[in-house]
């Protein structure tokens, strides 16, 4: 029998890459208690969304472990709100964001911020990207074509720019590649910044989840079903590995883009999306919900929330010109239903 130990002992491999090996509960409580001890408070803290009606519905914000879905209809806002998630957390909370965006380039992204910061001057109408292709085309006869050349141009964009010095160390971002950004690479990422750039606060945000392909070392799945529930699987043990909130826009499947109104139950891949997320908030024009002229009040309703209250709704007003929402606001005729 010790013969036999012994070969086993000998032949053990090394354990596959983000797998950990068992600790005892002894070994945690020993962890735990150094924690404490140090002041370490990091995977307890939420991470304020600075959609602050929204925050106090999910407990202060987002929380490290946690999946949370962002799903909506076409056009609703879904990469809006979760870009400017992204920066209210590099912005307000110092929080290291990282956007991985499977639909727009890095470029494209940091002109809709500019866009964003605009709209924080109340004396500027705020900026457009018509504003900004327009200065790029035709900048001011005798300027040189550079960014300080665009800034002199457009006053909005000075004052974007000067809000973007806050932060822009501290939001990342990056053009998913749909054949080669596997969650083999959202691993990847997560450990660099956490562990080669020293950030302790990080969360990572996935736009859009049913993009992300399958490991090119992995089996191959040829069904959407099995592939969506992989990859959301692959995204929530990546939210408890690191110990950091990870943000994934959904998309709606068809029977959903034809009901008006979007549940859970209408994004694709729904069974395995339902059980691995922790949040669920659904995007809805206030229009479909309620009736009413108004479409640019959107309604965030958090379906399903494991730590707090779910079924219950925020209205917010979409500025989609600078791809933004605004402070909710109180609608005629009430809340919304459920």
């Amino acid at each position: 029998m010790r013969e036999r130990r012994q070969g086993l002992i000998e032949d053990r491999g090394v354990l596959p890459v983000a797998v950990r090996p068992p600790q005892s509960v002894f070994d945690v409580l020993v962890e735990f208690d150094a924690e404490l001890k140090q002041g370490d408070r990091r995977y307890y803290e939420p991470y304020p969304t600075g959609f602050t009606e929204l925050d106090e519905h999910l407990g202060g914000g987002i929380k490290p472990g946690e999946l949370v879905l962002l799903g909506g209809a076409q056009g609703i806002g879904k990469t809006i709100a979760a870009l400017q998630w992204a920066r209210n957390l590099a912005a307000q909370s110092q929080v290291t964001a990282l956007y991985v965006c499977f639909e727009h380039d890095e470029r494209y992204l940091f002109h809709r911020l500019l866009c964003l910061e605009s709209a924080g001057d109340p004396a500027q109408p705020g900026l457009t990207l018509r504003d900004i292709r327009q200065a790029v085309l035709h900048p001011p006869a005798g300027s040189p074509a550079d960014l300080r050349a665009l800034l002199h141009a457009l006053p909005a964009a000075r004052w974007a720019f000067d809000a973007l010095t806050g932060y822009w160390e501290h939001l990342f971002l990056v053009k998913g590649n749909p054949l080669y950004t596997t969650w083999e690479v959202l691993h990847t990422y997560l450990r660099n910044v956490i562990a080669e750039q020293g950030r302790e606060r990080v969360a990572l945000f996935v736009d859009y989840l049913q993009k992300v392909p399958m490991s090119l070392h992995g089996p191959r799945v040829l069904d959407e079903e099995s592939r969506i529930t992989v990859v959301a699987e692959a995204l929530k043990n990546l939210a408890l590995a690191f110990e950091v909130p990870v943000v994934a826009v959904v998309a709606a499947d068809k029977e959903g883009l034809q009901a008006g109104r979007i549940r859970l139950h209408h994004l694709r891949g729904e069974a395995a999306l339902a059980y691995e997320c922790d949040v669920a908030v659904m995007l809805n024009s206030h229009a479909v919900c309620m009736g009413g002229n108004d479409l640019d009040l959107v309604v965030f309703t958090v379906e399903k929330n494991r730590t707090g209250p779910a079924d219950v709704n925020v209205v917010y007003r979409r500025r989609g010109a600078q791809f933004r929402f605004e402070t909710a606001v109180e609608v005629p005729g009430g809340r919304p239903p459920c």
